[in-house]
């Protein structure tokens, strides 16, 4: 049994109000016995009309939980920084430590600093093996962009395909997209909202628009900044453009014109 979002169960007056439940400490309290092993009540139906009882033995139950943890790296920077380090004029520069990677501090972290983030010990001591995971790089956000069953190129695809239109992404468009949700933070959660933003116009003008073939999403640099474009390429007389045609005919009309290629830049 997995149980995610552990972190949201913190004690009160031990961490920030924004990641703790008024009732936390008293879920942690719940849960130790079912986690130790015990036998559990469960309702089949409506308690209230009668339903039946079921007895579950967590006996032979692994129990997973996780969470992010949101302020638990400040926790043990702290507890890792120089305790006897001089203040003021009496510091020197040169000895100013660097700061850890995120990977290192949650690399050293204690029990305790479960403890002191507002985890009760009793709870901590439920667990013997405690982990961490690293943060998704670059590699690990462009595979979950398409190679899941249900990843999001894939749905775009067939969302476009509905359409008529071939929907393709160059590897340096998936490589930006990945590296806009490293640098907000947002990890793959994030992957769709960025989707969604460089796609939207161009998904909003399709039914109005005769003759799409195929759009291309691509990473376009402007003033040392890059921005993904999404480029709609015209069929000719029923028959799909070949990118590489398109590209000879990049001066044509924006819109209206005759056949070639219409960008829709989104700056990002």
């Amino acid at each position: 049994v997995y149980i995610d979002e552990i972190d949201k169960l913190a004690r009160t007056g031990t961490h920030l109000a924004s990641v703790r439940d008024v009732s936390g400490e008293g879920v942690q309290q719940a849960l130790l016995k079912m986690v130790e092993g015990a036998q559990v009540k469960l309702s089949k139906g409506d308690k209230r009309r009668g339903g039946e009882e079921a007895v579950l033995d967590t006996t032979n139950i692994l129990f997973v939980v996780g969470g992010a943890f949101p302020g638990l790296e400040g926790i043990v920077d702290k507890r890792l920084s120089p305790q006897n380090s001089e203040l003021g004029f009496l510091a020197s520069s040169n000895e100013e430590a660097a700061p850890l990677s995120h990977d290192s501090v949650y690399s050293r972290f204690l029990p305790e600093d479960f403890q002191q983030f507002g985890i009760i010990p009793e709870f901590i001591g439920r667990f013997p093996v405690i982990t961490f995971l690293e943060e998704l790089d670059e590699a690990a956000l462009m595979s979950i962009l398409q190679e899941p069953k249900n990843a999001l190129v894939k749905q775009y695809r067939q969302l476009f395909h509905y359409q008529g239109i071939d929907l393709t992404f160059t590897d340096a468009a998936l490589r930006r997209i990945a590296k806009l949700a490293m640098d907000r933070g947002t990890g793959a959660r994030g992957l769709r909202g960025i989707m969604e933003s460089v796609l939207r116009k161009t998904m909003f003008e399709l039914p109005s628009t005769q003759g799409i073939a195929q759009c291309i999403v691509d990473e376009q640099t402007v003033n040392d900044a890059a921005e993904l474009i999404v480029s709609q390429i015209l069929g000719v007389e029923g028959v799909d453009a070949n990118p590489a045609d398109a590209e000879k005919d990049s001066d044509a009309p924006e819109e209206g014109g005759d056949d070639g290629l219409y960008t829709a830049g989104h700056g990002h």
